[in-house]
């Protein structure tokens, strides 16, 4: 009787130290497995950049909206300044998704229709890139810093105080900006401005809105 309980205790302790053994096994398995692959959501926490032409275009490009159909001062702006700069914005991506939305293939699209208008990240990145691109950055300096975010610090505000008349800004409808216009006259009013205040404004968009006053 002692001798069958010696051998089943025996027989039970090794059934014991196998599971345990198995145990491990897999346990060590299944985290090797977790180093080696990227976890699913880690796949899908990861940002892809949204279209945008790597290089100039080598054709024309299309007209952006006319800006003196637009009845707010922020809006007539930043579609006037982005005419001034059709070749840059079609270099670079637009974070609002309209690439898979409505299928636009770079910045430039969204002032070639009416999106511009209605879209705060489409302004602020169409902003950021005039005002960068008149410090002499390239289109594709340009992109890294849209993709690193740095267009959300852009103040929108500060497009809201000039109010150009708008027979002057139908001049900018059409305009190719692939060279810079030709002097006018001096018979040709210079365009006003009636800004609240330009004291306190950060140098890039002070840029930016007094070059409204140049054409």
């Amino acid at each position: 009787m002692i001798r069958k309980l010696l051998i089943l205790t025996i027989i039970f302790g090794a059934a014991v130290a196998g599971f345990g053994a198995g145990f491990l096994h897999a346990q060590n398995s299944s985290s090797q497995e977790s180093h080696a692959a990227p976890s699913p959501a880690a796949k899908f926490l990861k940002t892809d950049v949204p279209a945008y032409h790597a290089g100039p275009p080598k054709g024309p490009l299309p007209d952006t909206l006319d800006p003196a159909q637009f009845l707010d001062a922020q809006t007539r702006n930043i579609y006037t300044l982005a005419a001034k700069v059709k070749p840059v914005l079609y270099q670079e991506p637009c974070y609002c998704g309209c690439d898979k939305e409505v299928g636009h293939k770079s910045l430039l699209d969204c002032f070639t229709d009416l999106h511009g208008a209605h879209c705060m990240l489409c302004k602020k990145e169409a902003a950021f890139t005039y005002s960068e691109s008149q410090q002499g950055k390239t289109a594709e300096q340009i992109r890294k810093e849209i993709i690193d975010g740095k267009w959300k610090d852009v103040d929108l505000s500060k497009y809201d105080s000039p109010v150009l008349p708008t027979n002057s800004l139908s001049a900018y409808s059409g305009r190719r900006e692939e060279h810079p216009p030709a002097a006018r006259s001096n018979s040709s009013p210079p365009l006003q401005l009636f800004p609240r205040t330009f004291h306190n404004v950060a140098s890039r968009e002070s840029a930016s809105i007094m070059a409204l006053r140049s054409d």
